[in-house]
């Protein structure tokens, strides 16, 4: 599983399918399977009634198709791959665990490392939040994340040498 993410891909597009064929013609979303549960539950999904979880999906699949395994972001980032381990068990790095392995979301790396000011950030978010929801915050244009008179996003702000502490302030607000 840790360099082979098509069964868990597949599977996210065949749930996205059902859905889709359920709301189409009006019924109500057909019960899950064990392996469609397993992969709402690694993103942090609770709710599998929530009117929100077809568009959700799309956004699950992005993040697990750009995601990597824990040696590719060590080579990346020049930490060992136990240092990561415990950066993931501690929240101070958003992953997944999925079918006994860690994989990296991918927006929090840049070409030189981790995303500048990570660890800051990260530490301001409730512990209960869904990956997919923490995503959306880094890469949601933000109204006091102002540059050149445009509203950025955590991630430009970050890259772009914006305060960590300024976005981190932010993130604790969710």
């Amino acid at each position: 599983m840790e360099n082979d993410l098509a069964p868990v891909l597949s599977g996210l597009r065949a749930l996205k399918q059902k859905l889709e064929i359920a709301r189409a013609v009006g019924l109500r979303a057909p019960a899950l399977s064990a392996v469609e549960n397993e992969i709402l539950t690694a993103f942090g999904i609770e709710s599998r009634e929530d009117p929100d979880l077809l568009p959700m999906l799309a956004t699950l699949e992005k993040l697990l198709a750009t995601s990597l395994p824990l040696l590719a972001v060590a080579e990346v980032s020049g930490f060992e791959p136990g240092e990561l381990r415990e950066r993931l068990e501690e929240g101070r790095l958003l992953g997944l665990w999925l079918d006994g392995h860690w994989r990296v979301l991918g927006f929090q790396l840049t070409v030189t490392g981790l995303l500048p000011g990570l660890d800051t950030v990260l530490s301001k978010f409730r512990r209960d939040l869904a990956p997919v929801d923490v995503y959306a915050f880094f890469v949601t244009p933000q109204p006091r994340l102002l540059r050149s008179g445009r509203m950025s996003d955590p991630v430009e702000w970050l890259v772009s040498g914006g305060d960590p502490e300024f976005v981190a302030e932010l993130a604790s607000h969710l």
